[in-house]
């Protein structure tokens, strides 16, 4: 697995990646860098045919996301709708 700065990813079971968002001096908000390795971290779980499902969650116990709700949502609506294109396009073959 990768190595990050802002999240946390392990396996607690098949079929399970946890992504643990890691910033408690910052409440967890959304940065940059947190964003790429949200994004990497999905997709490579993505490519993974063993994997079943992907839990993202908040670190500490200031649970950042309730604050940063907007930011959460459009970032989530963003994965969507990326997610929506990749299975709506003809695939070639």
């Amino acid at each position: 697995m990768a190595r990050y700065s802002t999240i946390l990813l392990d396996r607690p079971r098949p079929g399970v990646q946890r992504v643990t968002l890691n910033r408690p001096e910052k409440r967890n908000a959304l940065s940059n860098a947190m964003r790429s390795e949200l994004v990497e971290a999905l997709e490579s779980g993505d490519r993974d045919p063993e994997l079943r499902v992907s839990i993202l969650r908040a670190g500490s116990k200031l649970q950042g996301l309730a604050t940063h709700q907007r930011s959460v949502q459009a970032f989530l609506e963003n994965i969507a709708a990326s997610m929506k294109q990749a299975f709506d396009e003809p695939k070639g073959g």
